[in-house]
């Protein structure tokens, strides 16, 4: 049986609605935990925002967000794909069909322009250096 107390702050926690004040800040007070829950054989940890009344998970905002299958097997077939398997390889290495594997990638490479796109929002290049202009250049 769990210990009873003050339970634990979610400061690293952050709402998902884009609609919420505090989307994207995290280590606000309106993020609390709402139980936890089994998925594919993984704890999920709820969460609720007390400012937009929205309920996300852990795995909100991810590329796990929605996947039916286990973690380990989606992270097993992009780790395939990365070394330079092909499609259909990596879909007889992991066990599934390559349907299946398509759609992880997608799914991937979604979330990867997700994140890349996030860390460059406000950056402004100060200089452009040679070998980047190199490519833009007609020979006359």
């Amino acid at each position: 049986m769990g210990e009873r107390g003050p339970k634990g702050q979610f400061s690293d926690v952050s709402c998902v609605n884009p609609k919420c004040r505090y989307f994207g800040v995290a280590g606000g007070d309106n993020i609390v935990g709402n139980g936890t829950y089994e998925a594919c054989g993984q704890i999920s940890q709820r969460y609720y925002c007390k400012e937009c009344g929205h309920y996300f998970n852990s795995r909100s905002e991810t590329a796990y967000d929605g996947l039916r299958s286990h973690s380990d097997k989606f992270d097993r077939a992009i780790r395939c794909m990365n070394e330079g398997m092909g499609i259909r390889a990596t879909a007889r290495t992991v066990g599934c069909s390559i349907s299946t594997v398509q759609r992880w990638r997608a799914r991937a490479s979604a979330q990867a322009d997700a994140v890349s796109s996030s860390f460059e929002k406000g950056l402004e290049p100060r200089c452009v250096q040679f070998d980047e202009m190199s490519g833009t250049l007609k020979k006359n």
